[in-house]
């Protein structure tokens, strides 16, 4: 009798891990493209040259800033050395600061080492050996300005920092030197994209939860159109899987919400903010364990960034 409680109470256990680990499984953070608002909309100056960067490292922001801007659908570059009829509306200058700091230390640890017997099998042996560390420290700060090129006016400053921190580690000798140059570079990127974001709308990796459940193939489907991009695609996928689980009286609450709960955020990210309102609030009245308040906060902050965005694109 007690053998049989003992594997009753094991299998209980079991089923409960089991169903933990689905349910956890079943929640989904992707990252999907998102288009984004500028941070001051510029109107109609869409003309822009990118004047003096000083310090150094200025010429590679400059490079970057550009490479940045001219992918965006909203601004047209112009060169500096260009001398005709079409001139900027927009100037942008600045400078920067950097240093660099490179300390090494050392500790004394436990090595392991492979010994040889005389009869020629091997064992570990372990032994106090020093273990030398090179730890190299990058810091840049961009002061920007963003100018009226018709008015001189300053439009907006822009000030971005980056920190980079990078180590080697070696248990002999001194260990080979930090590539500092890599880290400065990654850090002007990093602070050029800071500045293109303030006056161009962009594109950018949002983290954004979904849920799949085994039984709606159509959800799976569409999170891999989300993490595409593909907004219509996934919409339409997941209107499906909603349609099946009306269809279908058996389905449990839970797993009807993960379908309410995919097509409400798809179509808060298609623009669709009215129905995405709709469809969610019927996933929280399903299932209460959804991260409610989290999906309305960002609906509603999408909503006002498609407003911005439009304005922006002069729709």
């Amino acid at each position: 009798m007690v053998l049989n409680e003992k594997r009753l109470f094991e299998f209980l256990i079991l089923v409960l891990l089991v169903s933990m680990v689905g349910s956890g499984c079943s929640r989904v953070v992707i990252k999907a493209p998102v288009s984004r608002p500028a941070e001051v909309n510029l109107g109609k100056k869409n003309r822009v040259t990118i004047g003096s960067i000083s310090g150094e490292g200025g010429k590679m922001v400059a490079s970057y800033i550009s490479d940045d801007l001219s992918r965006s659908d909203r601004i047209e570059l112009i060169s500096p050395q260009v001398n005709g009829t079409i001139k900027p509306s927009v100037l942008i200058e600045g400078d920067m600061t950097n240093s660099y700091q490179e300390d090494i230390e050392e500790q004394t640890k436990t090595c392991t080492r492979r010994v040889q017997r005389k009869d020629g099998s091997h064992y570990d042996e372990e032994y106090d050996c020093t273990e030398y560390r090179r730890v190299g420290y990058v810091s840049v700060r961009a002061n920007f300005r963003v100018i009226d090129a018709e008015t001189g006016r300053l439009i907006v400053p822009k000030s971005a920092s980056c920190e980079k921190r990078d180590w080697s580690i070696y248990t002999r000798y001194s260990p080979p030197r930090i590539n500092r140059h890599a880290m400065f570079s990654d850090c002007c990127r990093e602070v050029a994209w800071e500045l293109a974001k303030t006056i161009s709308p962009y594109t950018e990796l949002t983290p954004v939860v979904f849920y799949k459940d085994r039984s709606l193939p159509w959800l799976e489907h569409g999170i891999v159109r989300a993490e595409q991009g593909q907004w219509d695609d996934a919409v339409a996928e997941f209107r499906e899987a909603v349609r099946v689980v009306e269809l279908d009286r058996r389905t449990k609450p839970e797993v009807a919400a993960k379908a309410y709960w995919d097509l409400g955020v798809a179509l808060g990210y298609s623009g669709e903010f009215f129905e995405a309102e709709i469809q969610l609030r019927i996933a929280c009245s399903k299932d209460r364990h959804m991260e409610c308040n989290q999906a309305m906060n960002e609906l509603l902050r999408l909503q006002r960034e498609h407003e911005r965005l439009k304005e922006q694109m002069g729709e």
